[in-house]
């Protein structure tokens, strides 16, 4: 299974649940923050670049492990 997104909703959730389903994500990105932002916009008019960034970053970032105390 693939999903396509812009990244800006890409949280620990939607992680998790792509991880254990074996979703292979695509995110879509206008090249740099200028270009990007040119079309790019969120319903106030600002660029959406940075959020679309800090998405790739949580995406890309090594799977955490969960550790728990020893019994």
């Amino acid at each position: 299974m693939r999903v396509q997104t812009n990244g800006v909703l890409l949280n620990t959730a939607f992680l998790r649940l792509f991880d254990e389903r074996d979703v292979l994500v695509g995110v879509s990105v206008d090249g740099d923050r200028r270009a990007h932002d040119l079309h790019r916009r969120r319903r106030g008019g600002e660029g959406s670049h940075a959020d679309v960034s800090a998405g790739l970053a949580r995406l890309t970032a090594p799977p955490t492990v969960a550790c728990s105390p020893a019994s």
